[in-house]
């Protein structure tokens, strides 16, 4: 009885956590669809009539857009590896090491940076957009 109480209070110590790694998740989720909505928008422009003059504008942003989704890659990578690790933690000793630790400051660190970054990449396409885009 001893070790299931011990196994239900770790549960419940971990469920801030659980829910930080889903809000991780949602969010890069987010971003990976709306970087594909993105790519797609750039197809869209080069269908369209595209000015030759915009080319090295527009695989900039192609090429931005694919360096986004290598981040979205490995930061989803990192968070599962993360989450194994600290859930394998809390049930064998009840606690997360210091280790883990770091790397969880480390990926809050590179979840903020990153939307950050992809909230800049996308306010610039959508202006990009707005100036070059008026479809036919």
């Amino acid at each position: 009885m001893q070790n299931l109480n011990h196994y239900s209070e770790t549960q419940l110590e971990l469920r801030p956590l659980f829910y930080e790694f889903a809000t991780w998740k949602r969010s890069l989720e987010f971003m990976q669809e709306e970087n594909i909505y993105m790519k797609y928008m750039l197809s869209e422009i080069l269908r369209d009539n595209f000015d030759k003059a915009l080319l090295a504008e527009t695989e900039d942003f192609h090429n931005c857009l694919l360096r986004e989704d290598d981040s979205i890659g490995l930061l989803r990578t990192e968070i599962s590896e993360t989450d194994r690790i600290s859930s394998k933690e809390m049930l064998e000793t009840g606690m997360i090491s210091n280790q883990t630790s770091a790397m969880l400051k480390k990926i809050r660190n590179n979840i903020k940076n990153a939307e950050e970054v992809f909230i800049e990449l996308k306010a610039r396409f959508i202006n990009y957009l707005s100036e070059n885009y008026s479809p036919q």
